[in-house]
């Protein structure tokens, strides 16, 4: 049987996220593959408060630093 976890244990579910001395006080070092449309892929870590700010700082740095690889398809996979 499943258990249902109430508020408190719900605050202490963080994914994959790990406490590093590289991050601020309130965010975790996530771990992301980066794939891209072309077949590419790429590996990285990232600090951030949860996986899908995660991943959206690493789409937002490609949407800056490299518009042309976002028209290939960009998929940032955080945990």
């Amino acid at each position: 049987m499943k258990k249902i976890l109430n508020v408190s244990e719900m605050k202490q579910v963080r994914g994959g996220g790990v406490v590093s001395s590289l991050c601020a006080p309130d965010e975790y070092l996530y771990s992301c593959t980066t794939s891209f449309g072309n077949g590419a892929s790429s590996n990285g870590k990232v600090c951030a408060k949860n996986n899908f700010v995660a991943s959206e700082k690493i789409l937002n740095n490609y949407r800056r630093m490299a518009p042309e690889m976002v028209e290939l398809g960009i998929l940032a996979d955080c945990r």
